[in-house]
């Protein structure tokens, strides 16, 4: 596998989320699903020959600059012509379950967000509100940041969400479907290189759906 620019991105990306990165395959790379919080996976048609995993996604990546190319034999990791990884397999990194979106959730908002609304959503906490066909990003100092005018026919909703939920998103144009699930929100963030789930409990101060 060649580490192209795009692939450099999403694992710098990645590693903010979590050091431990899982390699499939048919092209799919992951993050382990750690505490119910955030997984975040990508595809690309990477070649890569073999299913692996890292444990410190943070020294890999610098290990591994751009144009890097990356080969597995059995347990062997090798970036270039150097091995980094030397492990018995059942020390590797293996992909859990992954952190899906129930099927009996609730999608109570689907919103586009681009990467200038996302940089300043990261900053802190930000409620996203409905009322009527007005939807409103608001900041802790009651500033509305963000407002569009849309027909909704879903019923009013606020909802309170930490900036250091969208943190490891990164400043990019994104696809946010806002789900409610037993009085817990979960968030689905989708670009073109990343597709993120994020599961929020009541300890984020998530405000439940306003009927």
């Amino acid at each position: 596998m060649i580490i192209t620019t795009r692939i450099h991105r999403v694992l710098t990306q990645f590693s903010r989320v979590q050091n431990n990165l899982v390699m499939k395959k048919d092209g799919l790379l992951m993050t382990k699903h750690v505490n119910n919080e955030m997984f975040l996976k990508a595809s690309f048609d990477a070649g890569i020959d073999a299913d692996y995993g890292i444990s410190d996604l943070k020294g890999f990546l610098k290990l591994c600059p751009v144009g890097s190319v990356i080969s597995v034999d059995k347990n062997r990791v090798k970036i270039n012509n150097l091995e980094i990884n030397n492990q018995k397999s059942e020390n590797l990194s293996h992909p859990k379950q992954e952190l899906e979106i129930p099927v009996d959730a609730q999608k109570i908002w689907t919103m586009n967000v681009n990467g200038a609304l996302m940089k300043m959503m990261k900053g802190d906490t930000v409620r996203i509100q409905a009322k009527k066909n007005i939807v409103s990003v608001i900041n802790l100092n009651e500033e509305v940041i963000a407002k569009v005018d849309v027909e909704r026919t879903s019923p009013d909703f606020h909802i309170d969400i930490k900036g250091e939920m969208f943190r490891c998103l990164g400043a990019y144009d994104y696809k946010l479907n806002f789900y409610e699930y037993k009085g817990s929100l979960v968030l689905e963030a989708l670009s073109p290189d990343i597709y993120a789930v994020v599961a929020i409990g009541r300890e984020y101060d998530v405000t439940n759906l306003l009927n």
